[in-house]
């Protein structure tokens, strides 16, 4: 049983004893844990509903229940709790409660696409985390400020923010941040060209993740180098990273992984000129990803579906032919 299993099983003993108490704080902390920890997605955004519906009936305004909002895609709903806590937590000079207000908004408007005014949420937690020589916040702030950078095409910022977050997070002997401070590095190296840079950090990132057991980090890291050698050529070396991050989904039990590593693979075949066998990979992404007996899907799976449908139609028209039941 994989550690991810062990907190997933947690929980679910945490929801069962919330529910005996009849303690409705308890359950509303269970189901929002739960919601975070599951990968599947339907699962995830079934736990959130339900620690909504719990929470309703609970008069205080919770920052999980804010958090779910935005998990569930209600960001503006999100801001306004989250904006609202952040008051209550500078009223009362709780510090603690106050980054974390700082944070919520901060990732809440990144999912709006409001980037540069989540950077100054982002900025304000950091501000106070160093205040208090908080350096564990210090990291998590690196790694937001890194990404918002990142997106807003500032890399010399973003190089800097992982930088700094590598650097605390070795101090911190922190593998989970170093092995993500990493990650950031190799991924603005890519938007810069530096392919070499970007696939040492990489490996970086795969060296920490299997030493420390880190079994989704270790299938990210595949993938991402997977990813960086397809983008200069090394098809060769990119199938080999693919099949190692299948291999460690299928051992996670992680479809939706699974998905990505067909996806990476089929694309590499279109290259490849192997149109059969990229229909072949393609297809079992999509099968993965596709639900027939669900209602509905996310918003990944609705993007992530809409790609596999893309290399698809390429792979159709290389190939020559058209199958309608795909489209």
């Amino acid at each position: 049983m994989s550690q991810h299993q062990h907190a997933v099983d947690c929980y679910e003993h945490q929801l069962t004893l919330a529910k005996q108490l009849d303690n409705p704080i308890l359950v509303t902390k269970a189901y929002g844990c739960l919601g975070i920890v599951h990968r599947n997605m339907k699962n995830s955004l079934h736990y959130h509903q339900l620690l909504l519906s719990t929470a309703l009936h609970l008069k205080e305004n919770t920052a999980q229940q804010a958090n779910a909002y935005a998990n569930l895609g209600d960001y503006q709903t999100a801001i306004a709790n989250h904006e609202h806590n952040l008051v209550l937590a500078q009223r009362a000079q709780n510090a603690i409660t106050e980054m974390r207000a700082l944070s919520s908004l901060g990732r809440a408007h990144r999912g709006l696409g409001n980037l540069t005014q989540a950077l100054q949420y982002f900025l304000q937690q950091l501000k106070l985390a160093n205040s208090m020589s908080d350096e564990y916040t210090e990291a998590e702030c690196y790694a937001d400020i890194g990404g918002i950078n990142m997106l807003l095409g500032d890399y010399g910022s973003a190089l800097d923010a992982f930088s700094h977050q590598l650097q605390l997070a070795r101090s911190l002997e922190d593998s989970f941040s170093e092995a993500l401070a990493a990650c950031g590095l190799g991924e603005v190296h890519i938007r810069l060209g530096n392919y070499q840079e970007a696939v040492d950090y990489h490996k970086l990132d795969l060296r920490i993740s299997i030493s420390h057991g880190l079994r989704d980090g270790e299938a990210r890291a595949l993938g991402d180098i997977a990813q960086t050698y397809e983008t200069i050529g090394e098809y060769k070396y990119a199938i080999e990273y693919r099949e190692k991050q299948l291999s460690v989904a299928e051992l996670l039990g992680d479809n939706f992984t699974k998905a990505l590593a067909f996806i990476g693979l089929g694309k590499i075949h279109i290259k490849l000129n192997d149109v059969l066998r990229s229909v072949t990979l393609l297809k079992q992404a999509l099968s993965l990803i596709v639900d027939q007996s669900a209602q509905e899907q996310t918003q990944v799976e609705i993007e992530v579906e809409a790609k596999i449908r893309f290399y698809l139609g390429q792979a159709f028209y290389l190939q020559g032919h058209y199958e309608p039941s795909l489209v």
